[in-house]
């Protein structure tokens, strides 16, 4: 009798586990077929894997503060982001190496790969969307639903990356593009993790795929705006030499 109902007993978590890998490769697929509606309504997938490198000027605000910036990116890792135009700020790169470098002190940060910093900067310098080949990048993506977002209609794909960091793209049911990412990560990699929204607004069209333009990112607890960031002009396969993504040379003082 016992043997009996070990046995029922272990047939019924088979069948849990057949169903949940079921219901997963339901969202896969779901997920996918939205994924491809999106890649078609920015312009098509080979037009985006076309674009190699890319830079982004804009301007940045941050409370009161506001900064002339630019952005430059190549395939498949490599950014730098500058802060400060004409008058450098910040800037921070990742080249396999994360690093930072304060402009006014000229002081330079590097930090390993396996760290907090590290994984942050390595994650920001993914060239297109995590949902874009995300199963060659190692990443799951879920449909989670379809939900309301300032009054549209949107569907919620989960995107839990590589290393672990979990975040949420919203895609607009009728235009299929994203037009928002929830994630959760510390302000400036210090102090606790902040969850926010970044709305992405004002799509145009660069070598033919479409890019938004503006971004309005607030704390999801608050509604406080935390910063937002419009780029007056985005460039696609610009030439950029390679040591602008490897941290700068410090000139060592005159002994």
């Amino acid at each position: 009798m016992r043997r009996q109902s070990h046995v029922a007993l272990c047939q019924a978590l088979l069948l849990l586990i057949v169903a949940f890998s079921a219901l997963e490769q339901v969202s896969a697929q779901s997920a996918d077929a939205i994924i491809a509606r999106y890649l078609k309504a920015r312009g098509g997938y080979k037009k985006l894997k076309a674009i190699k490198t890319l830079r982004m000027s804009g301007t940045y605000q941050e409370g009161e503060s506001s900064f002339g910036t630019y952005i430059e990116w190549k395939r498949p890792l490599s950014r730098v982001v500058v802060v400060g135009v004409p008058n450098e700020v910040y800037r921070e790169g990742f080249d396999g190496t994360s690093w930072e470098f304060s402009a006014p002190s000229g002081d330079l940060k590097v930090t390993e790969a396996s760290s907090a910093a590290g994984k942050a900067a390595r994650r920001g310098a993914e060239f297109d969307e995590s949902i874009v080949d995300y199963r060659e990048k190692g990443h799951r993506v879920e449909l989670v639903g379809q939900e309301k977002l300032n009054g549209s209609d949107v569907y919620l794909l989960r995107v839990t990356l590589s290393d672990g960091w979990v975040k949420d793209y919203y895609v607009d049911t009728k235009s299929y593009l994203i037009v928002a990412l929830r994630k959760a990560m510390p302000l400036h990699a210090t102090g606790p993790d902040i969850e926010s929204l970044s709305l992405y607004e004002d799509y145009k069209s660069v070598a033919g795929v479409l890019f938004p333009h503006s971004f309005v990112e607030r704390n999801t607890a608050t509604g406080k705006i935390m910063n937002t960031l419009h780029w007056k002009l985005i460039e696609a396969n610009v030439k950029i030499d390679d040591k602008q993504f490897s941290p700068p040379l410090i000139k060592k003082p005159a002994a």
